[in-house]
């Protein structure tokens, strides 16, 4: 699926009371009283495995107060939101998401290694390949054997065809497999189908 990249939009929608606006578009189908989730596949079980944001307010139907939420939280919002987009093959909600999120994650800046992989991730999804790779890379300065990162920074290194990159990433990633496994670090704990899928693709990559 090819996604259109960001535009020119995506200040005037991030900047300053624009965010509240889109945390409400973005929050109010979960948090809205028998309204249906779209993050949520059939049967209630997530469609894909999304960040570290859960479903927004209780089962009481009062909603959370978004004034509270903090750009961090609203940039994983809109990172569940496409990722769920994307695996359900919703080009519209991409398109229509995607910059937001782009967007979003600038906005929160600085971001840990999770707040990286979610980017790199969207950059990705927008055919960025360069600027995943770049911000795969910009985490493992200060954490090179982040599972995660180093998935993204694999991946990405593929599109661009930098094969050598590529296979140093993954081998890596297989090579501190295990031990990093072993932190149970929460967002392996959110990413755990991702990681298997990519220790899979490590070895066929690699040929361990």
């Amino acid at each position: 699926m090819v996604v259109p990249g960001r535009g020119s939009s995506v200040a005037w929608w991030i900047a300053g009371g624009s965010l509240v606006a889109v945390i409400v578009l973005v929050a109010w189908p979960v948090i809205r009283p028998g309204a249906p989730n779209p993050a949520l596949g059939t049967g209630g079980t997530p469609a894909v495995q999304g960040g570290a944001v859960g479903p927004a307010g209780g089962g009481g139907g009062v909603p959370p107060d978004l004034s509270s939420m903090t750009p961090r939280e609203a940039a994983d919002r809109l990172y569940d939101r496409v990722m769920n987009a994307v695996a359900m093959s919703d080009e519209a909600t991409v398109q229509g998401f995607l910059p937001m999120a782009l967007g979003a994650y600038d906005l929160a800046r600085p971001l840990d290694a999770d707040g990286l992989y979610h980017l790199a991730a969207l950059q990705r999804a927008d055919a960025d390949f360069a600027g995943s790779l770049a911000t795969a890379e910009e985490g493992l300065k200060t954490n090179r054997d982040h599972l995660l990162l180093l998935a993204a920074a694999g991946e990405a290194a593929e599109a661009l065809g930098v094969e050598t990159t590529a296979r140093e990433r993954w081998q890596r990633f297989l090579d501190v497999f295990d031990k990093q496994r072993s932190m149970g670090l929460e967002e392996y704990n959110a990413h755990l189908g991702v990681l298997e899928a990519s220790r899979n693709h490590a070895r066929q990559v690699v040929g361990g």
